[in-house]
């Protein structure tokens, strides 16, 4: 996350392009600084990644949305904490 808020470019293979995480301006209701450097703004990008992810596969699988949709299956996301070890779903 914080190379992509920092623009760095690793390569250009679509697969990469298409899964980027949001860019700065992407990320709304975020008034601190918009840096790699604001752990907050990292985690709200990275929750933002998640939220996108999650409408893209709604979007793109017409079998899994229906599914969903049926209430045989959910989609969601989440957040993994590396120092408590904890997931926090998101919807």
């Amino acid at each position: 996350m914080k190379g992509a808020i920092d623009g760095v470019k690793l390569g250009t293979s679509p697969r990469c392009s298409t899964s980027s995480p949001p860019r700065r301006d992407e990320v709304p209701g975020f008034d601190g600084a918009r840096t790699s450097k604001n752990e907050a703004f990292v985690h709200r990008v990275a929750e933002q990644n998640v939220r996108r992810m999650l409408k893209r596969i709604r979007h793109d699988s017409p079998t899994l949305r229906d599914l969903e949709a049926q209430g045989r299956i959910r989609i969601t996301g989440g957040m993994y904490d590396m120092g408590s070890g904890e997931v926090t779903l998101l919807e």
